[in-house]
């Protein structure tokens, strides 16, 4: 989890998962930026403020629905989603 409280191996301090990644990436976007790789790490931004998949899957359970909707709600956005990656792949005939 990004609440997880972890331990700096460097200071010791504790520390929160979701902390410890943004100082991380803003010790290193200045590089990847020149480099040409920060598209690779723009994905963490929207992890950091949306969470991640299974975050967002028991917030979805704590809302009501139950995780049979949940994972059926999952697996159609995974289909749309990999129809359209290969429709702009030119994979696809759709």
């Amino acid at each position: 989890s990004l609440e997880a409280e972890l331990i700096h191996w460097q200071t010791g301090e504790k520390i929160l998962a979701r902390t410890w990644i943004e100082n991380l990436y803003e010790e290193v976007k200045a590089i990847a930026k020149t480099k040409g790789t920060l598209c690779f790490l723009l994905p963490l931004q929207k992890i950091l403020k949306q969470g991640n998949e299974a975050q967002n899957w028991l917030k979805d359970c704590g809302a009501g629905s139950s995780p049979d909707q949940v994972m059926r709600e999952v697996m159609q956005q995974t289909t749309f989603s990999e129809n359209q990656l290969a429709i702009d792949l030119g994979l696809s005939h759709a």
